[in-house]
């Protein structure tokens, strides 16, 4: 039995021909207690590599707990259990249903060839479902894979190039013959040329690209599906290839519309803008608009055809004009991403009216939709640490965290991604899962950020801040002689072009409260709390030796002259200095934010923090 593999992504895709599902008690030749349901499915194509979407209508006991494996349908009978052996059958997976009524699938990846679905009460050791009784109206229901290739455009003029790109380097001939077949249906063989069948010129571009030019006797507004084929041998040459989806030409006078946003998340309800130029002035009246994965029609569907069994598409969608040059149109819950794809391209069709062949209004605007991101479970790794709710590193950046628990993270290569704590940026440096990214922080003000991360799907960003820069900083040089008064410290960090540097203090005199500065600072200092506000020069502790006329280079940089001839002390908030060399010894750099009296607080993040940077030494020379 074959399992489902890990696949490459596929369109979402149905088809146009309903078929009946029987059930595999109406397949194994059982006659039903009762006349139940009829089942239909949206497709008769698949893709090989899976993740196609398959809608399976017509029921009155659907649900999400249901398992679906593909029979080779030469086997008469599906097997009894979801479990039970059957040569080159392949695990479907658990349904997901909508409703009763309603529910779909991703296909697994299938080897090309003709296969049944088999529903059953699980996807582990489920006994064939019987909750429905599935009436054949006719032959066992077959669904054909066939090999997927993305279109690299679904609209344009005669004469035009498309080209097919597959997922692997799978065109290995040498030539191919390609035609545009009217409708969502790719015939299994070469078909004699007629008005719906067109032959088009292609070129091999590479073993994984065909170009293919748009034949010039294309129809406006006609559904194209897009089938290459080794030969041209009518009813011999067999399907190769075909496009993901369906290609059509409109009318060059269309004016084209813009949408903002014009991407959002799956299955998410979404308000965009539509735009048409000033000059097209195209709404007025009441005009109409439907969503859906192929062609735009040229003229609106009747409404019992939107929303309807057993194609499910086109959806309708809400639309409000604000102005003949500008309306709202509320994208559906129904849009979904496809199977395995990282976004899945939808079709935004509008019209005059909501009338039945009312005429499309604009050329279609695109509409994608990715896996929505779910930060719900997040947990951060910093380093070698353990996964945790919250995580913290230095505001210098450069922290390798892993970032867990989530959902909606594309996996494929060049999807978009990318990730910021607070309004730094975050280094992606390898996507582990669709649940899990590592990445490299970037400089930061110290103290607590969100995190958002954006995709195809639009920007998430967590409610909580989770992740804390510490107000970490690094010293060079780290030592100099006791008595000198002239060494240059340069240091890093982050938040420095933020803050107001004070003037040097004198003897009697409290800091600046507002401005920022830099001080030697021992264990007596260090050890402080500052659980509540505190200031700089306290009667428990104060600096030991001031780093005079800090000069910004950067946010991330400031240099100043190290005094060591003068000590510091204090017996209130005032400073003292005194014309004494600093003691030798090991000591501690430290940024201030804030010279005022109450100002220094630990969960302020406004003074930098003891570490091993940090550290400079007093010596003897």
């Amino acid at each position: 039995m074959r399992k489902s593999q890990a696949r490459s992504g596929r369109r979402l895709f149905t088809a146009g021909a309903a078929m009946a599902v029987v059930s595999a008690a109406a397949l194994a030749g059982a006659s039903p207690a009762f006349a139940g349901a009829t089942l239909a499915l949206s497709t008769s194509q698949v893709a090989v590599a899976g993740g196609t979407i398959v809608y399976i209508s017509g029921g009155t006991g659907l649900a999400s707990t249901q398992g679906i494996r593909f029979i080779p349908s030469t086997v008469v009978s599906c097997p009894a259990n979801y479990n039970t052996a059957q040569a080159d059958s392949v695990d479907g997976g658990l349904i997901t249903a909508a409703s009763t009524a309603l529910a779909y699938v991703s296909t697994p990846a299938l080897p090309a060839g003709t296969y049944k679905p088999c529903i059953y009460a699980d996807a582990t050791t489920g006994a064939a479902f019987a909750t429905d009784t599935f009436i054949t109206t006719g032959g066992n229901f077959t669904v054909t894979a066939v090999p997927f290739a993305t279109l690299g455009a679904t609209t344009g003029q005669p004469a035009d190039k498309v080209t097919l790109t597959t997922p692997t380097a799978s065109l290995t001939g040498t030539t191919y013959a390609t035609q545009f077949v009217a409708g969502t249906v790719c015939p299994a063989t070469y078909t004699a040329a007629s008005t719906t069948n067109i032959v088009a010129v292609t070129v091999k571009t590479s073993t994984s690209v065909l170009t293919v030019t748009v034949p010039t006797t294309v129809v406006a507004g006609t559904a194209y599906s897009i089938c290459s084929y080794n030969g041209t041998t009518a009813g011999t040459s067999t399907l190769q290839v075909r496009g993901s989806t369906t290609f059509a030409s409109y009318d060059k006078t269309l004016p084209v519309t813009t949408l903002s946003p014009n991407n959002g998340a799956s299955t998410t309800a979404t308000t965009v803008i539509a735009t048409v130029p000033t000059a097209a002035a195209s709404f007025t009246g009441t005009p109409d608009a439907i969503v859906s994965r192929w062609s735009c029609p040229l003229t609106r569907p009747a409404t019992s055809a939107l929303n309807a069994a057993p194609n499910v598409e086109p959806y309708s969608a809400t639309m409000n004009r604000i102005s003949t040059t500008r309306a709202a149109i509320t994208i559906p819950v129904s849009v979904m991403v496809g199977g395995m794809d990282t976004s899945t391209p939808w079709n935004v069709c509008i019209y005059a009216s909501n009338s039945t062949g009312a005429a499309l209004l604009t050329a279609p605007a695109v509409y994608s939709v990715a896996p929505a991101v779910d930060l719900t479970n997040l947990k951060f790794a910093v380093g070698s640490s353990n996964p945790a709710t919250t995580g913290s590193g230095p505001a210098q950046g450069n922290s390798s965290v892993t970032f867990s628990g989530l959902t909606g993270i594309p996996t494929t290569v060049g999807s978009v991604l990318s990730a910021s704590l607070g309004s730094s940026p975050i280094t992606i440096t390898k996507v582990n899962s669709s649940s899990s990214f590592t990445g490299t922080t970037s400089a930061h003000a110290a103290g607590a950020v969100n995190l958002s991360i954006t995709t195809a799907a639009g920007t998430k960003t967590t409610s909580a801040k989770p992740y804390t820069y510490t107000y970490g900083i690094t010293v060079t040089p780290n030592t100099a002689p006791a008595g000198t008064n002239n060494t240059y410290l340069d240091i890093t960090g982050a938040g420095f072009s933020a803050l107001t540097w004070g003037a040097t203090p004198t003897t009697g005199n409290p800091l600046t409260p507002g401005s920022a500065y830099i001080f030697l600072t021992g264990n007596a200092w260090n050890n402080q709390t500052f659980a509540t506000g505190t200031a700089a020069f306290n009667a428990t502790a104060a600096p030991v030796a001031l780093c005079k006329t800090p000069l910004p280079i950067s946010d991330t940089e400031v240099i100043c002259t190290l005094d060591l001839a003068n000590t510091l002390t204090a017996a209130t908030n005032n400073v003292t200095i005194t014309a004494a060399n600093v003691p030798q010894g090991a000591y501690t750099v430290t940024v201030v934010n804030d010279g005022g009296t109450t100002a220094l607080l630990a969960t302020s993040y406004n003074f930098s923090t003891v570490a091993s940077t940090a550290t400079f030494t007093v010596g003897p020379y």
